[in-house]
């Protein structure tokens, strides 16, 4: 008894593409559940690179991947590889422009105590201490290309009230910030490259205010609005309940 020719495949191979694109056509609903997977791919297989790649490597791989799922329309299981290429390069290519656009100059070496002219960013309130994010105007001895965008101090001792948008001067130390302290462990430094933070460091003076100045910006006078009205609520409920009632309102942690 001969066996009809369309129930068998003399290659093997070829039968099971050609099943696996039959179960992959089934499951054509279920693929954009797969998309946020394979971005988050592309965006890892950046990371895990060690060098920085050329600016053309994401765009290119996004257009070719494209291009081949133009090309195989007809054929399921490559028109499948091709979506998964094409949202791995787009991923990859988001990664690689965010690193782009949060480009900025980090400090090279730990530096000596320097007057630093700056305006406030942002102010948090820790155990002790306050912590001061800056955008300087001027840094002793550092020229404006090599000038951190943002830095962030430890003040200690009786300072003034802050608050956004105030011009102070300050004579700090500061370093570049941190990597991480065992190899795995979290990197500081990189965190600090995409929050545009080029240095750290400590007060070893009294913070002076040089002018009180309304916020300029939007996501300035929204950290005003927040770092106000934390206040208010503090002096409202002091102690934990106000910290609690602060941190749950306005994002703002304050320990006790």
């Amino acid at each position: 008894m001969t066996t009809p020719a369309a129930s068998f495949d003399l290659n093997p191979r070829r039968g099971w593409l050609r099943r696996a694109g039959d179960g992959l056509a089934a499951e054509r609903a279920r693929w954009a559940l797969w998309g946020p997977v394979v971005l988050g791919i592309g965006i890892g297989v950046y990371f895990a690179l060690g060098t920085e790649p050329a600016r053309w490597t994401g765009p290119a791989a996004v257009i070719a991947a494209l291009g081949l799922m133009a090309w195989s329309r007809r054929r399921v299981g490559l028109y499948l590889l091709a979506w998964a290429l094409a949202l791995g390069a787009l991923g990859f290519s988001a990664a690689q422009l965010r690193t782009q656009l949060v480009d900025a100059p980090v400090l090279a070496k730990k530096t000596g105590a320097v007057m630093i002219d700056a305006v406030v960013g942002r102010v948090e309130i820790r155990i002790g201490h306050r912590r001061l994010w800056l955008r300087p105007l001027g840094i002793d001895r550092l020229d404006a290309a090599s000038m951190p965008e943002r830095i962030r101090i430890r003040s200690h001792g009786v300072a003034p009230p802050l608050r956004p948008g105030d011009r102070i001067r300050v004579r700090a130390m500061l370093l570049p910030p941190p990597g991480p302290a065992a190899p795995g462990a979290f990197d500081f430094a990189r965190r600090a490259f995409f929050q545009r933070l080029g240095a750290v460091g400590f007060a070893i003076g009294r913070v002076t205010v040089v002018e009180r100045r309304a916020p300029v910006g939007f996501t300035a006078r929204v950290q005003a609005f927040r770092h106000d009205l934390t206040r208010r609520i503090l002096a409202a409920l002091p102690g934990p309940p106000g910290a609690v009632a602060a941190a749950l309102m306005t994002g703002k942690r304050r320990g006790y």
